[in-house]
């Protein structure tokens, strides 16, 4: 019953796309119209995405594909150029320092934990907001944490189902600890560590740098370890979300290739960087590079293709490459925290918009992007209304009714969340950039 039922959903898509091809090829047809077809289709292609694999869907699509969001290109994210130790972050004195995002005092916004070389941790309490972050002074030794060995490097995920975050830490030597979250969701506090625990094993090759993920949308948290030599360990968790347990390593599961790179090791980090609802994987690699692998299967069966060597703009770090992926700016997506060799932070912003059902239905852009004196409003929409808002929320700009050339010269260097209302009353955002 089910797949009948899915077959003639896709048969509705189907017919709904050409439909939609022969209305917009149409003069004179109405926005409201089209408007409706599109919510259509997005909602079906959002419960068809379940059943259905994204090739059979892009075939459905044709030249809508790019449009609805199923483009196969790796380009759907755009990295600016990095900024060194934003957001009141300093330089370290330490060599190698290995960073994890998370909102550890659950005030929603995202703190950082950092392991470094000599096994200490140093916790950066995000004092700003989920949006425009500000990061306090760091504490060592924060939440009871004591120092383990070389290279510890940290991974937060809630490991027993209480509701707080727990601690993995993978060290020098492939050993990883277990630091147990006793304390609270707002006020972590964490045991004494147990090595090896739940089954898991050493890692090889000198190193552990641990990833959490559902990658078989189970319900609980597997595990990724990159490695020395290029190497990357899945432990698939099979107990469950309150009592785990790892299975034996698989080397290299899902069509993950060893790092191009073929030496040094493997900083793996976990994101649905192309949008479409399952974990991508960017893997920080010897020499800075970062290695990207699209998931081209689902959220419960990962198929990894690549790697393609620093997509979407990133840029080559100073010699050593370790990625935390979290939202930064409250934005939707997907930035990058970035922590290289001589223990200075890179972020990477990402400035792609996503788009919402709503926004779907109004076909167009805003270019250049980045922009320096002159922007264009290419919509099929007429637009009544624009405000340029900085990062900080002021309201910089607002023009009623804009030409499609608009002169912003008198904006600072910067990026701006632009917000365009339509004649029917429609609204979308986009964030760009000026030179």
């Amino acid at each position: 019953m089910k797949n009948n039922h899915y077959s003639r959903k896709k048969r509705q898509l189907s017919r709904l796309v050409k439909e939609l091809k022969l209305k917009m090829d149409a003069p004179d047809q109405s926005p409201g119209l089209l408007h409706q077809m599109k919510l259509r289709i997005k909602l079906l292609l959002q419960e068809l995405s379940r059943f259905v694999s994204k090739h059979q869907l892009k075939r459905i699509l044709g030249s809508f594909a790019i449009v609805f969001g199923f483009a196969a290109s790796s380009n759907a994210q755009l990295f600016i150029a990095p900024v060194a130790n934003p957001f009141g972050l300093g330089s370290s004195q330490s060599y190698l320092q290995f960073p994890e995002m998370a909102d550890l005092d659950n005030d929603g916004d995202m703190d950082m934990l950092v392991g470094q070389l000599y096994g200490d941790f140093l916790y950066y309490e995000n004092v700003g907001s989920a949006t425009v972050p500000n990061f306090a002074t760091p504490v060592s030794a924060p939440f009871g944490l004591v120092s383990t060995q070389l290279m510890n490097t940290p991974a937060l995920t809630d490991l027993d189902g209480d509701g707080d975050l727990d601690l993995l830490s993978g060290e020098y030597g492939g050993v990883m600890r277990y630091h147990e979250n006793i304390g609270t969701a707002t006020n972590p506090l964490f045991q004494a560590p147990i090595s090896s625990p739940f089954g898991l094993t050493n890692s090889y090759g000198y190193y552990a740098f641990p990833e959490f993920a559902d990658l078989d949308n189970d319900g609980d948290m597997d595990l990724l370890v990159g490695e020395g030599y290029t190497n990357m360990q899945y432990f698939e968790n099979i107990g469950t979300a309150v009592a785990p347990s790892f299975a034996a390593p698989i080397l290299s599961p899902f069509g993950l290739a060893t790092a191009a790179t073929g030496y040094g090791f493997v900083s793996p980090e976990f994101a649905d960087f192309d949008n479409d609802g399952d974990q991508d994987l960017i893997v920080g690699v010897y020499y800075g590079n970062f290695e990207y692998y699209m998931n081209t299967g689902t959220a419960s069966s990962p198929a990894f293709s690549g790697p393609t060597t620093n997509p979407f703009g990133l840029a080559q770090v100073n010699y050593y490459a370790f990625p935390a992926a979290a939202d930064f700016d409250g934005d939707g997506d997907s930035d990058l925290m970035v922590s290289e060799y001589y223990g200075n932070f890179q972020y990477f912003e990402n400035i792609e918009p996503l788009t919402s059902i709503k926004e779907i239905a109004i076909n167009g852009s805003i270019d250049p992007n980045p922009f320096r004196d002159v922007v264009n409003f290419n919509f099929d929409q007429d637009v009544v209304y624009v405000e340029f808002v900085n990062l900080t929320g002021q309201s910089v700009l607002s023009i009623e009714n804009p030409d499609i050339k608009v002169d912003v010269s008198s904006l600072d260097p910067g990026l701006y969340i632009v917000k365009c209302t339509y004649l029917n009353n429609q609204q979308s955002t986009y964030k760009l950039q000026k030179l």
